[in-house]
């Protein structure tokens, strides 16, 4: 007999109804904010060629995968999504939920425009999943060097697919049997290709698996049981009993990113600007500055793996010195930042040998590390601390939400981008119409012209 675990996500897949966007709303901003992301990635080398590999994959625009095979259009979605680390991400699971889920989703309502309406519904049990796979294994999954989005994403991806798909349970086990079959990522692949290839990786995977089990396909009866998904993937224990696991349809908990770099970095680059603003209040610059120690709770850093001056973007992303070094000399972290031909400015890495990020021992904070302070000092030339400051939320988290000027920012942003290194127009108001389209049934009413133009 399956597992408490199995059935209550089987049960949530097979008897949710379809909501609408305002019912669960930050289903519609996941869905924005994802798209526009994977807009800015389209043209990224990782992107372009992932999308080479498939007849049609160079062709494919982000609003019409058509003329190419649904697992490969998922694939590139997925890795477009994740391709500048612009993507969101949820701080219990320690994954990107979004790119992989979305990446499904927008492939299978694309394939069968029919089933948009059960779009919005879908995303939230992927989610769901997502959150509470991550609850039951906890950091110590992810302190194991397992990228969490590649190894909980195809489950994430394969649950709202079930959904969307109609499967029973029976259906629905054997998707998330076939989706566990490719689990797999590593944190040693961090600022190379092959990490935003994982959430595409990730995408395709969940997308498979659920078609191939509404094709007919079997898999374990319970791929949680014992020498199962938990007991392969976890570290030491379990961080939650699994049998106890209840899935919050509504629970959201996604931190929007607000700068295109690894989550470990938010915090940091926070409170790199308010040191910025506190020197200059002293009359300090940058000049003045002798070093910049950054301290955090364990596990705060682990996934900045990149300790020397960093030689590509990619690698820049996830070197917490150069973040830091960026926010304080410029007062901003954009997607220029992280251009191969600015990543060894003299200015910035001048700074960042003088700035450290160290841990706190494991076990000193009470909370979890997403609760506990990040703390930022700086000391003047002759090693006086001049500025100290310290901050829990990152940006764009649950506890400091981006407000709406600050999507619409992103948004636009990420389309310019987008329109700067493929030669293409998307506007603002027929991105939005996309989104929209994605949550309803064509056949019910008429539907903008979506197409992408060249002008």
């Amino acid at each position: 007999m399956a597992g408490q675990f199995l059935q209550r996500l089987c049960n949530l897949i097979t008897t949710s109804e379809p909501f609408d966007p305002e019912t669960l709303s930050y289903v519609r901003r996941a869905f924005e904010d994802t798209l526009a992301v994977a807009c800015a990635g389209w043209a990224e080398p990782v992107t372009r060629k992932v999308a080479s590999n498939y007849r049609g994959g160079e062709e494919m625009t982000p609003d019409d995968p058509s003329g190419v095979d649904s697992e490969a259009a998922a694939m590139i979605y997925g890795t477009a999504a994740h391709a500048l680390d612009f993507d969101d991400v949820h701080q219990v699971s320690n994954t990107h939920p979004s790119a992989p889920i979305v990446a499904g989703l927008v492939t299978a309502v694309k394939e069968e425009p029919r089933l948009a309406p059960r779009t919005i519904t879908a995303f939230g049990i992927g989610l769901a999943c997502n959150v509470e796979l991550g609850r039951v294994m906890g950091f110590a999954h992810y302190e194991k060097g397992w990228h969490a989005t590649s190894t909980i994403g195809p489950l994430a991806c394969a649950a709202a697919l079930s959904f969307l798909y109609g499967l029973d349970a029976k259906g629905a086990s054997h998707a998330l049997a076939l989706a566990a079959a490719q689990c797999g990522g590593l944190q040693r692949n961090f600022g190379t290709m092959a990490k935003p290839l994982h959430a595409g990786l990730a995408g395709a995977a969940g997308l498979r698996a659920a078609r191939l089990a509404r094709a007919g396909l079997t898999g374990d009866d319970d791929i949680f049981g014992e020498r199962g998904y938990f007991d392969l993937y976890s570290g030491d224990k379990l961080s939650t009993d699994p049998d106890k696991v209840e899935f919050d349809l509504y629970g959201g908990g996604i931190a929007v990113k607000l700068y295109p770099c690894c989550y470990n970095n938010h915090r940091n680059i926070a409170l790199a600007f308010e040191a910025r603003k506190a020197l200059e209040e002293k009359g300090l610059t940058v000049e003045d500055v002798g070093k910049v120690e950054v301290e955090g709770p364990y596990g705060a850093f682990m996934a900045l793996r990149i300790k020397e001056p960093p030689r590509v973007g990619s690698e820049a992303k996830f070197c917490g010195a150069y973040v830091a070094a960026c926010a304080l000399i410029d007062g901003e972290v954009g997607l220029a930042h992280f251009e191969d031909d600015n990543v060894s400015r003299a200015d910035v890495r001048a700074l960042s040998d003088r700035i450290s990020l160290t841990e706190r021992p494991k076990g000193q904070d009470k909370v979890t590390r997403d609760k506990a302070p990040v703390k930022l000092t700086v000391y003047n030339r002759d090693g006086e601390a001049v500025v100290q400051i310290e901050r829990v939320a990152a940006p764009g988290a649950p506890d400091d939400a981006p407000t709406p000027e600050q999507m619409e920012a992103k948004v636009r942003d990420c389309l310019d981008y987008y329109s700067r290194n493929t030669g293409r127009n998307f506007d603002y108001g027929r991105f939005q119409a996309f989104v929209d389209g994605l949550f309803r049934d064509p056949s019910a009413d008429e539907q903008p012209s979506l197409a992408l133009g060249d002008d």
